[in-house]
């Protein structure tokens, strides 16, 4: 090879810039405000416990999310709304026939 070219482990050659997470935008932040709204949560202490499960640092505003968080918080909003209340064992929550039904 020539001094030219490129090697594997080059490491003589400069850093490149670290990759810096992008801030959300504001149209994430509607989708995420939207979403709760769909979801029917209006509690805002509710709506900070699901974005603190979902994030891992603690934040005091949605202006301090990352654009990488949205999927999660988003993903979890859904579930929430999706979850129902259960009451007694899995035998008794499930929601299919079983053989021992038809008997």
């Amino acid at each position: 090879m020539s001094d030219g070219e490129l090697f594997l482990f080059d490491l003589d050659k400069p850093e490149s810039q670290p990759l810096v997470d992008m801030p959300i935008s504001p149209e994430q932040v509607h989708e995420i405000m939207q979403a709760f709204e769909v979801a029917g949560i209006t509690d805002s202490e509710t709506k900070k416990r699901i974005v603190h499960s979902c994030i891992i640092r603690a934040i005091s505003h949605p202006r301090e999310l990352l654009a990488k968080d949205v999927r999660p918080i988003l993903k979890r909003i859904r579930e929430f709304g999706k979850s129902e209340p259960t009451s007694g064992s899995a035998w008794d929550n499930r929601t299919e026939e079983t053989w021992i039904d038809k008997l």
